[in-house]
């Protein structure tokens, strides 16, 4: 497997409204300032959703690949960064709606976006501003440097078990894995060895959300997932995302994104 290219990289801060394609392969990182936005995958189906009136915007790490669109608005404090890349190996599979790394013909599954810490933004965003810097310093040397450096970042989107002897990663994980998991707080803890209540403050300290408000953004991207994947019915797909009824499915969605389960399902589903 080739190293990527570095096609363009650059740091975004100031106000903006706009709307654009994805012509290559992007690695980015969102740190605030965002309003709202809409991401469209290559089939025109939603993909993913920011309103900032509803939820709070966490420093991620995101990828994406060519034929994706999106609508986006930026205020005041806006900081991110895109690094446009010429790399074939990191491609959409549109079947299963996720992002893969084709390894030598082994595809290996990639996750599309990495909530951050509060401690892992100032290194990380050292990291997209020395790749800009190497980039655009033209001297062949420092771009592999930056090349290598994008490679690693890359890495971080594997598909990897969670440190079994860091129990607040364990749980995330089993948290992710299950997006439609009903079980309580109590049963995770137990699981993990640690109290619930410690369980929850170490949570929160590390990823600046509490387990709550992380399961129910799990929940959300997992219901557009059916959404635009299956053809269940609400009901169905309430009882598939751990709801006891549609009527609880229609609530969470009304709460979470200002509209009617109906709706939404007909912005996301393509049959």
């Amino acid at each position: 497997m080739q190293l990527p290219q570095i096609c363009h990289a650059g740091g975004y801060f100031h106000v903006q409204k706009a709307s654009q394609t994805v012509t290559r392969q992007w690695l980015g990182m969102g740190v605030s300032g965002k309003i709202r936005s809409k991401l469209y995958a290559p089939d025109g189906s939603l993909f993913r959703e920011f309103d900032r009136t509803v939820q709070e915007q966490i420093p991620a790490l995101y990828i994406l690949t060519p034929g994706f669109s999106s609508e986006f608005e930026y205020g005041p404090g806006r900081e991110n960064y895109v690094i446009g890349l010429n790399f074939p190996a990191l491609t959409y599979d549109r079947d299963t709606r996720s992002f893969m790394l084709d390894y030598d013909g082994l595809q290996l599954p990639m996750e599309d976006t990495l909530p951050l810490s509060e401690t892992e933004v100032p290194v990380l965003r050292e990291a997209f501003q020395t790749i800009i810097r190497e980039h655009a310093s033209a001297i062949p040397y420092r771009q592999l440097t930056a090349a290598w450096m994008t490679l690693d970042l890359l890495r971080r989107f594997f598909r990897q078990p969670a440190d079994d002897r860091d129990p607040v990663k364990r749980f995330r994980q089993m948290l992710a894995n299950d997006p439609g998991s009903s079980l309580p707080l109590e049963w995770y803890s137990h699981e993990l060895g640690i109290s619930r209540d410690t369980l929850r403050r170490k949570f929160f300290a590390r990823y600046k959300i509490t387990p709550a408000e992380y399961r129910s953004r799990l929940k959300l991207e997992y219901i557009k997932k059916l959404f635009s994947t299956t053809d269940m019915t609400l009901k169905e797909i309430a009882f598939a995302a751990g709801m006891k009824n549609p009527s609880h499915l229609s609530m969470f969605i009304r709460t979470r994104c200002n509209q009617s389960a109906s709706s939404l399902c007909k912005e996301y589903r393509k049959f």
